[in-house]
């Protein structure tokens, strides 16, 4: 079975490379003429202010800024539609960020903000956009309830300490109530909290390093098929559906390996006792699963890869905005924050080492 794999992910994908590759190299301008029409893009959560990016699309081959400003469409007219009653005029700026090295040196968000309205879990919105110059766009999303995250069930191991530093493994079960009613889908997010430090007194609390394994989880592989399941890529990817579920309470299983965790905490400062590990199960509508589900196609299912080479057709990402363009994505989220400092102590005398 090794081998096969090995053959199958390594000596097939090398063999279709080197074909589609093997003719002289030219450059070549397919000289398609294409008129830019309004992309949109929101990710709408319940709770969280409405913000709508508008850009115009552009070909493969355009230079693009990394932070949007030479394709942001700064001067249309969006409405926001609430219940299908009109809410607002939805107005632009530019929001100062705080630097993500993800994003290199993306410090402003170019968007159109919702002065009035706040999204709310059973909402049904419409966003309609106008340029005089890019045309016309419009998506309908609905914003679907959360769901609670009922308990977690850490297990430490490997715990080993040198000084301020605690290493360990974790092993979390994250329990959830499906609902009965309704075909739902969700998503999965594990991340470290901000790390505190003060100079002054020498507290330190957060994770240096950890590393988050989802790969013991089988939902979030339910859409990968068994050729895909040696061909594909399917690390990385947390989306699931409840049809395996349904109605059913049910423990994401989730590994936390590697972990390196400093705690100095000489005050006894209560904000340094909550560091650790954000667990956030978002409640995604139809429309984002879909979306991401085509993103995971495009990019590492067999179909998308193959299509990159040549070999198959192209897989495009969904939208649900009229031009084609973008995403308006609707979601919920139930958010859980893990004490590790709390759940170490359960394992080791943490205020008393030096």
């Amino acid at each position: 079975m090794a081998v096969l794999k090995y053959i199958l992910r390594i000596i097939l994908p090398t063999v279709f490379a080197t074909t589609a590759l093997s003719s002289c190299y030219s450059d070549f301008d397919p000289g398609i003429d294409s008129t830019p029409v309004l992309c949109m893009n929101a990710t709408v959560t319940a709770g969280k202010p409405l913000q709508v990016e508008l850009t115009r699309t552009w070909r493969w081959d355009e230079s693009v800024e990394i932070d949007n400003s030479s394709i942001a469409v700064k001067d249309a007219v969006v409405k926001l539609y609430v219940n299908d009653q009109y809410t607002e005029d939805l107005v632009y700026r530019e929001v100062e960020t705080d630097f993500d090295p993800w994003i290199h040196d993306q410090r402003v968000l170019r968007v159109y903000c919702a002065d009035n309205y706040v999204p709310a879990s059973g909402d049904h919105i419409r966003l309609e956009a106008l340029s005089e110059k890019y045309g016309y766009a419009s998506a309908v999303e609905s914003i679907p309830g959360s769901v609670t995250i009922d308990r977690i069930e850490p297990a430490v191991s490997a715990v080993s300490v040198a000084g301020n530093i605690y290493r360990f493994d974790l092993s979390l079960l994250i329990y959830f109530t499906d609902p009965d009613d309704l075909t739902n889908f969700y998503q999965l997010n594990v991340s470290s909290s901000p790390y505190l430090r003060d100079d002054k007194s020498e507290a330190r609390s957060g994770f240096s390093s950890l590393t988050v394994d989802m790969s013991n989880e089988p939902l979030f592989t339910e859409h990968v098929s068994t050729l895909e399941s040696v061909l594909a890529e399917t690390w990385g990817y947390s989306f699931f559906s409840d049809r395996q579920i349904s109605g059913q309470s049910y423990p994401l299983h989730i590994m936390i390996k590697d972990c390196e965790f400093y705690y100095s905490n000489p005050d006894n400062l209560p904000e340094y006792e909550d560091v650790g590990l954000d667990i956030d199960l978002m409640s995604l509508s139809e429309s984002y699963y879909k979306h991401v589900l085509s993103v995971w196609e495009a990019n590492d299912g067999l179909v998308g890869s193959l299509g990159s080479v040549g070999l198959g057709e192209i897989v495009p990402a969904y939208s649900n905005v009229s031009s084609r363009a973008g995403i308006v994505a609707g979601n919920s989220v139930a958010s859980v924050r893990l004490s590790i400092p709390r759940l170490l102590k359960q394992h080791v005398d943490i205020d008393t080492q030096e």
